[in-house]
């Protein structure tokens, strides 16, 4: 992603990155109840303004849970049939949360929900008519955000404890990783746990005052071993805000310098409800029926239309997406009519220092009279098929394709899906490299 800032207490300096995401399982989705959540840069929204609809979805057992307003919980199948669930609750639900055969549902008036036999669910006794706004397993227990700093937390899922973090201010969403757990609350508050029960505060804004634009979270994820919080700057509420860390000491912004390789001001105003992995690249649920596929390169995000409903979650599961949001619009689509195949040298050249595999595909004699990528290896495009296999045998590597013009890399990067490759980008040509050539 070329060029980041990065901060260490309040000390700037710049540094180049390497790949930012790494490929991960699934995750849960994190979404935030209507009351907290931010649209079209405002920060209160009411529920009259807002269509009623899906809220928040998770990958179950080869199928999408997807749940809304209204106590509706519907279970999605991957060819797009839809069934209502029947559960104790018409209060609106605001986050799932799947592991195993374990679900759980939350929701608005301290609803929780748990379910370990066939999706057959009861209601939790948690203690508090608090809204409840995200979930997370974190070290073998279930944790619970909520209203006025509350956190709830369970080692079954059905017995539940409160415990109250130093703030007035509502926890909007919360999300872990193997080392971590992390909540934080619309005006920038940022708790952080290694066991679950001590809690370290911070608040971004303050931490980072002079150095970036103030700015309101609307949201975080854990993907993989990297969170990331998107949000908005107070300055430009229309435009999409992301920042990532792993440990949550330091915060990088994540910058979106093009999108659909245009200015991304064409794109704007443009909200983020919800974001999910596939892979190496993040996909974001936007207004407008929108998905942003955010990639490593600063420059190689795609902006996908796919309905007119605004998109609140979106969930990814064996190869699917399932996109759903207000009115109760859903879709499965493929997920790789959202990813981004196309990479720009700059973000080539430092995906290869991290470990990724640059292929060229002419022939021999092409090589011979106009040279080759320093570091390359050589498979011809009609030797893909048998021989990419024995020279990268990990499906998991980053493959960079490139020939004379982009048409027999696009050729290869195809055959390298087929072969079970998910991280496989088109550089284009040779002479899209400016870099070091081997002649």
């Amino acid at each position: 992603m070329g060029q980041v800032k990065t901060f260490r207490g309040k000390l700037m300096a710049i540094v180049c990155s390497g790949l930012l995401f790494a490929a991960i399982g699934l995750v849960p989705i994190r979404l935030l109840s209507l009351n907290s959540l931010a649209a079209n840069g405002q920060e209160a929204v009411s529920k009259s303004s807002v269509s009623q609809g899906y809220r928040a979805a998770a990958y179950y057992n080869g199928y999408f849970l997807a749940a809304g307003d209204g106590g509706r919980l519907d279970r999605i199948s991957l060819d797009k049939q839809t069934e209502t669930l029947t559960i104790p609750t018409t209060e609106d639900l605001t986050d799932v949360l799947v592991s195993g055969d374990t679900a759980l549902v939350c929701g608005e008036n301290g609803t929780l929900l748990f379910s370990e036999d066939h999706l057959k669910f009861s209601r939790c006794k948690v203690g508090t008519h608090s809204d409840l706004y995200g979930l997370t397993f974190f070290n073998g227990s279930c944790f619970a955000c909520a209203a006025q700093g509350t956190i709830l937390t369970s080692e079954n899922g059905k017995t539940w404890a409160t415990q109250k973090l130093d703030t007035k201010n509502d926890l909007i969403a919360i999300a872990s990783n193997t080392n971590m757990i992390m909540a934080i609350t619309n005006e920038s508050d940022i708790f952080t746990s290694n066991d679950g029960q001590t809690w370290k505060h911070s608040n971004f804004n303050k931490t980072y005052a002079g150095y970036y634009e103030p700015c309101k979270f609307t949201n975080i994820s854990g993907l993989g071993d990297t969170f990331f919080i998107t949000g908005y700057q107070d300055k430009t509420p229309g435009e999409p805000y992301i920042i990532y860390s792993e440990t949550g000491e330091v915060w990088t912004e994540k910058p979106l310098s093009a999108i659909n390789d245009k200015a991304p001001d064409d794109q704007y105003p443009l909200t983020i409800h919800a974001i999910v992995c596939d892979a190496d690249q993040i996909l974001a649920a936007c207004d407008k029926g929108r998905i942003l596929t955010v990639t490593n390169c600063a420059v190689c995000n795609q902006l996908t239309e796919v309905t007119d409903q605004d998109l609140r979650t979106i969930a990814y599961g064996d190869g699917k997406l399932l996109v759903a949001g207000d009115d109760f619009f859903a879709d499965v689509i493929d997920s790789s009519q959202t990813r981004q195949y196309q990479i720009k040298a700059e973000q080539a050249l430092t995906d290869f220092q991290a470990g990724a595999v640059i292929i060229d595909v002419r022939e021999e004699s092409e090589l011979k009279e106009n040279g080759y990528i320093t570091g390359s290896i050589h498979i011809p495009l009609s030797e893909i098929k048998d021989g990419l296999p024995r020279a990268v045998p990990d499906r998991q590597s980053e493959l960079i394709f490139y020939c004379a013009k982009g048409g027999r890399a696009q050729k290869a990067l195809e055959t390298a899906l087929e072969l079970g490759y998910v991280r496989v980008y088109n550089l284009g040509g040779l002479s899209d490299w400016p870099y070091g050539i081997t002649r």
